[in-house]
């Protein structure tokens, strides 16, 4: 069994005073002196994978929240913030082989939010990550 430590990224982004964008991404990262390059290969994954969910957050849903907060206060209508988390959970993780889920969550208003749900599978040993049917 691997020890897998929890990283979150988190941030609260404002407009004109008003936080119009939170949002919550966390990534796992494998601490282990074996496997030295497996457990490299799948931690760059998985940091490379976060910081890009932190650019979409920043640039795209920033941009979007902020269109709307315009119209909204222009036009007379409530303003809300919108969301994204990124949050996963260790399925497996025995000797060198570990799975996990990855959900990625948006609010960007309407009834409900939108979710994602991904799935990683890695064999450290070989330092592969590879597909399930």
């Amino acid at each position: 069994m691997l020890e897998i430590q929890k990283i979150t990224l988190e941030k609260n982004l404002k407009y004109k005073s008003s936080i119009i964008l939170k949002y919550s991404i966390s990534y796992p990262k494998i601490n282990s002196n074996t496997y030295i390059y497996g457990v490299e290969k799948f931690n760059h994954f998985n940091q490379i994978q976060a910081f890009n969910n932190k650019l979409y957050a920043e640039k795209n849903l920033y941009f979007l929240a902020k269109s709307d907060y315009d119209y909204n206060t222009a036009n007379g209508y409530p303003t809300f913030p919108y969301e994204f988390s990124s949050d996963f959970t260790v399925t497996f993780n025995e000797k060198y082989i570990i799975s996990l889920f990855q959900k990625d969550y948006t609010f960007t208003g309407g009834a409900h939010g939108s979710t994602v749900v991904s799935a990683q599978n890695w064999n450290i040993l070989l330092r592969k990550k590879f597909s399930t049917l």
